[in-house]
């Protein structure tokens, strides 16, 4: 600890004196946010963009900092100036779509799918965007036909990641094509390294859904071993006593 003190102190008079070396600034930033002082770290990063106004990265830094300490506005607020200094489309995209993402968070479903939409419009293979539009499109009931083509492209574009997998066959599942939705799930749940319970869960909902409902019990209990919802997996068990 005492070493990471001095580190940070040396790093802040160096900063004094080159004010334009941005490393020195994220080097304070960094080991003031290891030593959990949230404070400084706002402090800090402040003056880095006070020294460095047009650096997209501190704006998104100290955006992911209000997020994770619950204040969600002034997140958005960072991430909107943050767009104004995007570089290209592309990063712009991920921008806007991670405001997408707190608006969702938030429970402002008009907002966050009106920033998806714009984050696509400037960069449609944002995959990420692509796979959360078209899960909470497909939760909230809505289009999903619009859900099902932007999850194909985002597995078309990472054909290996377990959570796209999983957002394409529970949109097939909640279309009713389970036989679909079988396989893609599976191979979801094969490909999961994270130990989701939530992947195990739609899967046993499948098998369930297709009349096999020894293996759906059998993922349900996996799931609630793994920590899921105790109560949820009640309720699915009563479905095949």
């Amino acid at each position: 600890m005492g070493e990471t003190e001095a580190a940070i102190d040396l790093f802040k008079s160096y900063a004094e004196r080159h004010p334009e070396v941005i490393e020195a600034h994220n080097y304070i930033i960094d080991g003031e946010r290891y030593l959990q002082r949230t404070d400084s770290v706002m402090h800090y990063t402040a003056k880095a963009i006070e020294h460095h106004p047009d650096n997209i990265d501190l704006y998104m830094r100290r955006g992911y900092y209000w997020s994770e300490q619950g204040f969600v506005d002034k997140a958005i607020s960072d991430y909107n100036l943050a767009i104004k200094h995007s570089p290209t489309d592309s990063v712009r995209s991920v921008v806007l779509g991670t405001i997408g993402d707190l608006y969702h968070q938030l429970g402002d479903t008009k907002k966050a799918f009106r920033y998806y939409r714009k984050a696509l419009k400037k960069f449609e293979n944002n995959v990420a965007v692509l796979n959360n539009y078209a899960y909470y499109l497909c939760e909230m009931g809505g289009d999903l036909d619009k859900a099902y083509e932007m999850s194909k492209r985002a597995c078309d574009l990472e054909p290996s990641n377990a959570t796209y997998l999983d957002t394409k066959g529970w949109i097939l599942y909640r279309q009713g094509r389970y036989e679909e939705a079988k396989p893609i799930i599976f191979q979801a749940v094969s490909l999961d390294a994270s130990g989701s319970t939530e992947l195990m869960m739609h899967y046993g909902d499948v098998l369930h859904a297709l009349g096999e409902d020894f293996m759906a019990g059998v993922y349900w209990r996996r799931a609630l071993a793994a920590g899921h919802d105790a109560e949820e997996v009640a309720e699915r068990l009563k479905l095949i006593e």
